[in-house]
């Protein structure tokens, strides 16, 4: 019987999957002019004035780009980029949460929630596959 789907392929797909609904949940917000409802405009305006503390800014930022540079390793198939992916997806999770409280739009947290289980499925692959084997590297 024909395989439909090897694990290499699963990986790549969830991988862009990943970044693609990572990168939703900014659309939803800016496609709403009404967003937030006026109840939450003034405290997310307060919010928002309030500073990030500087570490915390560049701890975020690292993640970023820690969590880039590991999905474009994963997608060439390097064995060296599941740690990376995976401890930046954990770390960048603790970072965020240190923010304190947000709103955001429904559509928005949609997003962020399948983002998160492709990533998990991401580092499933890596680990619990053939799919970063498949290549030797």
């Amino acid at each position: 019987m024909k395989q439909i789907m090897t694990a290499t392929s699963a990986l790549r797909l969830f991988i862009s999957l990943f970044w693609l609904f990572a990168l939703l949940k900014f659309v939803p917000p800016s496609a709403s002019s009404d967003w937030p409802p006026p109840s939450l405009q003034a405290w997310t305006t307060e919010r928002e004035a309030k500073t990030i503390p500087p570490s915390l800014g560049v701890a975020l930022a690292t993640l970023a780009g820690a969590s880039i540079i590991s999905s474009v390793g994963l997608l060439c198939l390097r064995r060296w980029a599941a740690p990376m992916f995976l401890a930046s997806t954990l770390l960048s999770y603790v970072a965020v949460a240190l923010l304190g409280p947000s709103v955001s739009h429904g559509a928005s947290y949609a997003c962020e929630g399948v983002a998160a289980v492709c990533a998990g499925i991401v580092i499933s692959l890596s680990y619990g596959s053939d799919a970063l084997r498949a290549k030797g590297t």
